[in-house]
């Protein structure tokens, strides 16, 4: 079986890869690597893989590229990732790690399972439309400001620190965005903090905001966290970050297939922590329409 594996080029897990990752990996498998050299670089190179299988080497921006470039193909591949980016959100809602024997075994199992994608039509900076995917979690509000700090910040520190201290700073600089949201059954408008959209259960590096989501029911699940305090936020970072339901008035859930998101004022969009575009936006699943391997 043919497989190429897609490396982020300046991930800070590139020597672990060539050294305890590829090696078993070759002894059993037909495997090209190719390092990314820019932002889309990997959905350049997985619309041209010429493979069996077309795994990601980083983290869910990595993986967001890949699903981008898969999608563009009139036949997609099986999709696969080895988790080594900072959040890896993605690969912990379906337990995968960056261990070459638990790969080899799912691949030789055959373990390629239908899995839904994310479809967001939005708008870019020049107003023209546009369409992109997501595997894990889209989100309007905090979300896009959160990546923009995080985008200048040493590596070094940590996904955990780096992540969290965002955040905090994020709280003191964003100003609510009043976001009206559709969905087959409800409407709602109200200022947010975050509003998400997720297909896998946890973003922004464990923060668990869609508990019980499925990867393949059809449905995606709604975050709104309206106006949570920064006192809040940190008192229920443990619940958070253990995956458990958050009980608060200002925070709701709920699934939809379908969504729809506008705002009065300009208003950002990231999507698997890769900016995105701008809205009014229409969000909407497609079930099962890659086979992962997981």
């Amino acid at each position: 079986m043919k497989i190429t594996i897609l490396l982020n080029g300046i991930s800070p897990a590139k020597k672990k890869f060539y050294r305890t990752i590829l090696p078993p990996l070759q002894r059993v498998f037909e495997v090209h690597v190719r390092e990314t050299q820019y932002a889309g670089h990997a959905s350049q190179l997985a619309r041209e893989a010429d493979s069996d299988i077309v795994l990601a080497a980083g983290g869910d921006g990595t993986l967001h590229e890949v699903i981008n470039g898969v999608m563009e193909r009139p036949q997609q591949p099986v999709v696969g990732i080895l988790p080594l980016g900072s959040g890896n959100d993605f690969a912990r809602t379906c337990g995968l790690r960056a261990d070459p024997q638990q790969l080899i075994d799912l691949v030789q199992a055959r373990s390629f399972q239908p899995t839904d994608v994310g479809q967001v039509e939005l708008y870019d900076r020049n107003g023209q439309p546009v369409t992109r995917y997501f595997i894990n979690a889209c989100s309007v509000g905090m979300g896009p400001q959160v990546l923009e700090i995080l985008q200048q910040r040493s590596r070094r520190w940590g996904a955990g620190f780096n992540y969290f201290t965002a955040i905090v700073q994020t709280f003191f600089t964003y100003r609510y965005q009043n976001i009206s949201l559709k969905t087959e059954t409800a409407f709602s408008e109200k200022p947010v903090r975050v509003l998400a959209i997720a297909n896998g259960r946890s973003f922004g590096n464990r923060l668990t905001i869609a508990p019980t989501a499925s990867v393949q029911d059809g449905l995606l699940n709604v975050f709104t966290a309206a106006r949570v305090s920064l006192f809040d936020f940190l008192r229920l970072q443990g619940k958070l970050k253990s995956g458990k339901t958050i009980e608060h008035p200002q925070v709701h859930y709920q699934t939809c297939a379908q969504a729809w998101l506008t705002a009065h004022e300009p208003a950002a969009m990231e999507a698997d922590g890769e900016w995105a575009g701008l809205l009014p936006a229409r969000i909407n699943v497609l079930r099962g329409k890659i086979l992962f391997c997981r």
